[in-house]
């Protein structure tokens, strides 16, 4: 898995120490934080709502309904810092069902768009 290096301007706070980096989203020592400091997700957080019945929804499920959020690169963070915060979140059934539910990705923005924001 590679880690990407490509800069980002920060527009929130800064980053708790890195431990895996993907294109939008760092996995870090407090869970998943947006590369532009606009928006973490503390790990003991990242199974809420995982496996619930409506209404209650998975916090990564929001998350990946907003419009600016890179989907495929949320839930590979996610992923990621299950493994490396050492959460067990149960079945792999669970887990493969909570990433179908996932909104389908959209284009990413082009490098114009992303500086305009």
């Amino acid at each position: 898995m590679q880690i990407d290096v490509t800069p980002v301007h920060g527009r929130g706070t800064a980053l708790h120490p890195i431990w895996w980096r993907g294109r939008q989203w760092a996995v870090t020592n407090y869970g998943v934080e947006a590369l532009d400091g606009t928006y973490a997700i503390e790990a003991r957080r990242l199974t809420e709502g995982l496996g619930a019945i409506a209404p209650r929804v998975w916090l990564c499920e929001q998350v990946a309904c907003e419009e600016w959020v890179d989907v495929d690169d949320l839930a590979t963070a996610w992923l990621v810092a299950m493994t490396l915060h050492g959460i067990r979140s149960g079945a792999a059934r669970t887990i493969r069902g909570a990433i179908a539910r996932l909104p389908l990705p959209r284009a990413r923005p082009t490098s114009a768009s992303q500086e305009s924001q």
